[in-house]
């Protein structure tokens, strides 16, 4: 659906974007120590952190047997995970 109207968007929205990208190492070097501090910190716990990976064969039980249990509890981990960060 966003995708259908992208092209009625302002011209001046072209370039917006919410991050500036990793390779922009000014961009990210220029964010003040009270702000890059603590995204650090908390992506190098991410790093540290032991996440179960998402199997396709526990989907694929889902799917086929309707067993979620073992998808959704890693699933569930890993989601945690991502949000500790934000």
């Amino acid at each position: 659906m966003l995708v259908e109207r992208l092209p009625f968007l302002s011209e001046r929205l072209a370039d917006f974007a919410v991050a500036p990208a990793a390779a922009d190492r000014p961009a990210w070097s220029a964010l003040p120590e009270w702000v890059r501090r603590p995204l650090v910190a908390a992506g190098e716990t991410a790093l540290a952190a032991c996440n179960p990976p998402l199997l396709a064969t526990d989907y694929l039980a889902y799917s086929r047997i309707g067993d979620r249990q073992i998808f959704e509890a890693n699933y569930i981990i890993s989601i945690a995970a991502v949000r500790s960060t934000l």
